[in-house]
């Protein structure tokens, strides 16, 4: 009677880690940064503002460019380290041509409703992208720990064009 009290309780055992396995793991599998993100190469779009928010554990992980057409032109805002550093400028008209090319290239328009969160991870990367296409739609995305397809060379990209930005007006 011992003997089948012991394997019944591994056998319960068993069952309950296969179940785990497959259930439990699906909320934790880790997201390949950069390589796997697919490059969607669509055709540029034109934009009138934009504006993307990273938000991190450290104060150099949180900051936020945008830009915006006006009646005087193009600004651009730059808000870093958490705000204690900000940035603004006139520019040419071609940054919001050269950030609709970004917006194509990554399908970003497709991003329009995501507000992803991932529960299980209590501190980390958090996102806000907003945009509005020249015929007046606005685009909008947020995630606390999850992205949409393609953010992590989106994302890339951006944050390469808008330090190139601020280091060639500042």
């Amino acid at each position: 009677m011992k003997r089948y009290m012991n394997i019944n309780r591994v056998l319960i055992c068993i069952a309950l880690i296969a179940l785990l396995t497959v259930c439990g793991c699906a909320a934790f599998k880790p997201h390949k940064h950069g390589a796997d993100d697919p490059i969607y190469d669509g055709e540029p779009i034109e934009i009138t503002a934009f504006s993307f928010s990273h938000g991190g554990m450290s104060m150099d992980t949180i900051y936020t460019y945008s830009v915006e057409k006006g009646e005087d032109g193009v600004r651009l805002y730059a808000y870093m380290y958490a705000g204690n550093e900000t940035f603004e400028t006139d520019v040419p008209d071609s940054v919001l041509d050269d950030l609709g090319k970004i917006v194509g290239k990554y399908n970003i328009v497709k991003w329009n409703g995501f507000k992803g969160s991932n529960k299980y991870v209590l501190d980390g990367d958090s996102f806000a992208i907003s945009l509005t296409l020249a015929d007046g739609k606005q685009i909008s995305a947020s995630g606390n720990n999850r992205f949409p397809k393609g953010y992590y060379s989106a994302s890339s990209e951006i944050n390469e064009f808008f330090s190139n930005l601020i280091e060639q007006y500042r």
